[in-house]
């Protein structure tokens, strides 16, 4: 039902801006309201993806702040070059939605554990006896107790403490990040945490451009 409500919504999304440009009825507010639409739609359907990918709460945080910074800085970038760019380097949003519909699907028809197995079970050559839980709890439970920390300290508004726990989530991540370099296996990465890279990386390509052509 999730791929099927993210296909149906970008398929929609695709042609209602073709379709008031065919017929003069494109406007500064039809714009508004179909980007303002956008903008409450990327966090819903990030946490569908996510939900499909079994991530945990660091990489949820990660995903969804990706997918966040991508759709503002295509905004803020059109302010100033006024033009609305939604890809770079040939991939943009329609792959990304496509993407999400894959992973939704995969997920259904390879029951709730499928993102999780590794690259080399997923192709059939194993993990070559790497130990395939790269979860944040099993790798880094220092990491995930202190983002818990983070969490429960948001809801009373404690800005001191909660400044502190940023600080020592990040120390830790920095951590967490060298332990995962060090003993790095492809065959042992967890298909999540590829899906999880090229969000990033699409969020990291998308805020390069957009500084870039702006300052130019």
């Amino acid at each position: 039902m999730g791929a099927f409500s993210i296909f149906f919504y970008q398929t929609f999304d695709a042609m209602d801006g073709k379709h008031a440009r065919a017929t003069g009825a494109a406007g500064p507010l039809g714009q508004l309201f179909d980007h303002g639409i956008d903008a409450m739609a990327v966090s819903p359907a990030t946490l569908l993806i996510a939900t499909a990918l079994r991530l945990d709460a660091l990489y949820l945080m990660v995903v969804l702040s990706a997918m966040q910074v991508s759709f503002f800085m295509a905004q803020w970038m059109e302010r100033y070059i006024h033009t609305l760019v939604t890809s770079v380097g040939g991939v943009g949003v329609t792959e990304g939605q496509l993407m999400g519909v894959f992973v939704m699907s995969f997920a259904a028809f390879g029951g709730p554990r499928a993102w999780m197995q590794t690259l080399g079970e997923a192709i059939g050559l194993g993990s070559n006896g790497v130990v395939p839980n790269w979860s944040l709890g099993a790798l880094c439970p220092e990491t995930a107790k202190t983002v818990g920390d983070l969490l429960d300290s948001i809801a009373p508004l404690d800005a001191r403490y909660t400044c502190k726990c940023t600080l020592e989530s990040v120390r830790r991540a920095v951590l967490c990040f060298k332990t995962v370099i060090t003993s790095f296996n492809i065959l042992a990465v967890p298909l999540n945490s590829l899906i999880v890279f090229i969000v990033v990386y699409g969020g990291i390509s998308m805020t390069v451009f957009a500084l870039t052509s702006v300052s130019r």
